[in-house]
């Protein structure tokens, strides 16, 4: 088990959906959409960046207003799901 587990998690759930550490800093409870079954859906609206000491809120860059991204929880722990390795 890692040191810090939360962070795993992070890392995790980042690597999952292509987030970067600003826009996932900027998620909020509201820019998360559960599906029925294992799939959420996240809107990226926002992001935040730590500079002198305080959190600053941003824009997200990209085409469309808002970045979307979709993730997959499996069992009660919230673990994403591994994947199987390429053949």
């Amino acid at each position: 088990m890692p040191a810090y587990p939360v962070y795993a998690l992070m890392v995790e759930f980042m690597a999952y959906t292509g987030l970067r550490a600003s826009e996932v800093a900027g998620l909020e409870v509201g820019d998360l959409t559960f599906a029925p079954g294992l799939c959420c859906s996240v809107n990226v609206r926002r992001t935040k960046e730590r500079r002198s000491g305080t959190w600053v809120t941003g824009k997200v860059e990209a085409v469309a207003p808002y970045r979307a991204a979709t993730a997959l929880a499996s069992g009660a722990d919230g673990r994403l799901p591994s994947r199987a390795p390429a053949r």
